[in-house]
């Protein structure tokens, strides 16, 4: 059945209940929110990222590797991986397609070498 005008039925609001101009409110920023946080300052006059820290570095001197991994990380950065790429002397494999085929190769026909000829 068409849409018709006047027609109740399909209407998604009353005119008594009309969404809200800007839409839903948003969610407060959780960054922003931990920051406020940690900024706080506590009763004995710490701030929570003092006590943190210092929960943190307790942990270190007693052993915990996550922790002294977690402190060294912070203190001089994550160290660098280096991958080696390592090439073995092998042979190249070579895919020949039939000319009929619709599959386009990535290299140009002059890049291919034919392994007989080497």
């Amino acid at each position: 059945m068409p849409f018709q005008k006047g027609h109740k039925h399909g209407n998604r609001f009353s005119s008594d209940k009309q969404p809200e101009k800007n839409g839903r409110p948003r969610k407060p920023d959780l960054v922003k929110v931990l920051e406020e946080l940690l900024t706080k300052e506590l009763e004995s006059g710490k701030t929570m990222e003092d006590v943190l820290m210092t929960r943190l570095l307790k942990m270190a001197q007693t052993g915990d590797l996550r922790a002294i991994s977690m402190v060294m990380d912070r203190v001089h950065g994550k160290p660098k991986e280096f991958v080696e790429n390592v090439v073995t002397n092998t042979t190249p494999q070579v895919i020949i397609l039939p000319p009929e085929t619709d599959i386009r190769p990535y290299l140009n026909e002059a890049d291919v070498i034919d392994p007989t000829e080497v």
